[in-house]
């Protein structure tokens, strides 16, 4: 998710992106708590550290609203400004499931060996083909290639944190 998060909000109403009730999760310090949900240990009580952990850190207004995890069972994507269109609903549900299967078909390393070998377009429309972000236009192009650069960092760098705890 946080690879194409800055992406995720290229499909949704710009006034979303710096709003008070979707903040981008790598502009909190959430990922920074990942590492730590990472790193817990195969036991008895990790389902619940990792509970806590969430309880601890999460933010309600995050654009991916996690905390509903402890007590629904569910995550919350708090991106979209909400539509009636049916259309608008069908393409940003199926961004939702866009992640899923990404993360279902594809380790992060496997991700992120792809961004670095430079394929990000190819990428990108992998990942979203059959949406609107599966069929970018010339301009977008190159936005594409930096906000996937973010989020590239962002991962790495929460990998080398777990490297170096």
């Amino acid at each position: 998710y946080i690879l194409f998060e800055r992406i995720m909000f290229l499909a949704i109403d710009p006034s979303r992106v710096k709003n008070n009730y979707c903040r981008p999760l790598t502009d909190s310090s959430f990922k920074y708590s990942l590492n730590e949900l990472l790193s817990i240990s195969n036991s008895e009580d990790r389902l619940m550290r990792i509970l806590q952990s969430i309880s601890a850190h999460g933010d309600k207004y995050s654009a991916l609203n996690i905390l509903p995890i402890t007590s629904k069972g569910s995550i919350e994507f708090r991106h979209h400004q909400g539509t009636t269109e049916p259309l608008e609903l069908i393409n940003w549900i199926n961004i939702i499931f866009a992640i899923k299967n990404i993360s279902i078909k594809f380790d992060i390393i496997d991700l992120i060996n792809r961004y670095d070998n430079g394929e990000v377009i190819e990428l990108v429309q992998e990942v979203f083909a059959g949406t609107s972000l599966g069929s970018l236009t010339f301009q977008q192009i190159g936005n594409i290639h930096l906000l996937m650069r973010a989020g590239a960092n962002d991962v790495k760098e929460i990998i080398h944190m777990g490297e170096l705890s």
